[in-house]
């Protein structure tokens, strides 16, 4: 699994994702732009921290149960995907969710889990 993982993480840093487009955009709580730019020209990874791998440890139940709540989709892994035209262009969704409904739209699912409630907003509110 590291192995694929390492692969991944060098794969993206062939372009940009979402995760780096708020650093590049310079509206990231995180990282700047110049902080950005320099770990993308030197090759240094963000470490993963703690909090980091017990998101990714807690990931595949997370989707578990999402697929389970919500019948209205047909729930299948995401990857990374590169734009055809603007190769810089990465998406990396956790999830890719098919409407059962021919009606509705697809949609992509990104999981996230946090340790607090600070800075998620009054439940309802999103």
């Amino acid at each position: 699994m590291r192995a694929n993982r390492n692969q991944w993480l060098a794969t993206r840093d062939t372009g940009i994702g979402a995760s780096d487009i708020a650093a590049v955009l310079g509206i990231s709580p995180r990282d700047s732009p110049f902080s950005y730019y320099w770990r993308r020209q030197l090759g240094t990874a963000v470490e993963q921290t703690e909090a980091m791998e017990w998101g990714l440890r807690h990931e595949r139940t997370i989707a578990d149960k999402f697929a389970e709540n919500h019948p209205e989709y047909v729930v299948k892994p995401g990857g990374l995907y590169r734009h055809p035209e603007h190769r810089w262009m990465l998406a990396t969704p956790d999830l890719l969710l098919h409407s059962v409904n021919p009606d509705h739209t697809d949609a992509l699912a990104q999981i996230k889990t946090t340790r607090s409630w600070d800075g998620w907003g009054d439940p309802g509110t999103n």
